[in-house]
């Protein structure tokens, strides 16, 4: 895909990145903090935020996000369990809460 606008809407973020609005506004939140290497967002969230289209770039190609898995909670407890069953089916002892 190619973005040739010099700032980027959120829905434009959403897309490079496949994340949800709420994950963009998490980054941009911990990035005002210090404590991200997201690009800070130009504007406001009445405003609209908008983003550099070249800091948005060279975050991608410096940070490789095709590589990050975000896994919700739902995916966790399954894998637990998972993992939990496959102890068991080999005699291991697991203590309850």
């Amino acid at each position: 895909m190619h973005y040739d606008k010099p700032l980027l809407t959120i829905e434009d973020v959403m897309e490079m990145f496949d994340v949800s609005r709420p994950t963009v506004y998490r980054w941009n939140r911990l990035a005002r903090k210090g404590r991200s290497g997201f690009p800070v967002s130009i504007g406001d969230v009445k405003q609209g935020l908008r983003w550099s289209r070249e800091a948005i770039l060279a975050y991608l190609s410096a940070n490789n996000p095709q590589a990050v898995v975000v896994e919700t909670a739902s995916q966790r407890k399954k894998r637990h369990s998972t993992a939990l069953k496959s102890l068991r089916a080999k005699g291991v002892k697991i203590a309850s809460k």
